[in-house]
Order: C-alpha cells, then structure tokens, then sequence
C-alpha cells in the first residue's frame, strides 16, 4: 500500500514518468493525462488492489480479485526492464543484474510472487 501511496507524489510522479513514457503498455496515459494525473490513476488502483487483498479474512472471494488485480499490475511493471532505456548494458548481457533505472523492478518480482500467494491462499478459503 505504502508504494501505490507515494505515486501521489511529484516525485515519484516524474520517476514513473521516465519508465512508464517508454512502455507500450503505459505511454498512452500521456496522452490522456498529465503526469500526475497517471501517476495518481496508478496510485489509487494500487492503494485500491492493496486494500482488496488485506480483506482475505472478511471477504476472500474480494482478495482473489484483488491478487488478480495485483498480478496485472505487477506483470506490467515488469515489462519496464524492456522498454526502459538502461536499464540492461550491452556488455554484461540480458541476465547481469539490472543497472540502475531498472533496480527498481526488482522488488516487483517479490511483490509478484506474494500477489500469487494471497491469491492461492484465498482461493483455498
């Protein structure tokens, strides 16, 4: 939740913006909207996707569509360390760890993978 919190922010704004500008996935938002504006719209559907996976106790079929929600928007963000440039130098080949634009993604590997194991634990409720 605190990640989709800080899209509401400037700065995270403009970092989005140097990735998400590059994505064939997200660069149309530009084109509807400022960057704050794309920014904010990520912001609230993962503030959004957090909120519908934290009520797995109360309403699990809710967090399934939350996870799922989760997964999509994770898959996405992955598709980053392709498009952004930088992100991979030449000379250390596809598999190196990533250079410093894309560093970033990394953690949304992690986030992928939990975003899967509330969505199986949900789903076995």
């Amino acid at each position: 939740m605190w990640i989709g919190c800080l899209k509401f922010t400037a700065y995270e704004a403009e970092g989005v913006y140097k990735h998400a500008s590059n994505s064939p996935l997200l660069s149309w938002g530009y084109l509807l909207l400022s960057v704050r504006g794309l920014s904010t719209l990520l912001g609230i559907i993962e503030v959004t996707l957090a909120a519908l996976i934290a009520l797995k106790p109360i309403a699990p079929k809710l967090s399934i569509f939350g996870s799922l929600g989760a997964i999509a928007r994770f898959l996405t963000s992955l598709t980053l360390v392709f498009t952004t440039p930088g992100v991979w130098q030449k000379d250390y080949g596809f598999l190196r760890f990533p250079r410093p634009p894309g560093r970033f993604l990394i953690k949304d590997v992690v986030l992928l993978a939990a975003a899967r194991v509330t969505q199986v634990a949900s789903s076995l409720r």
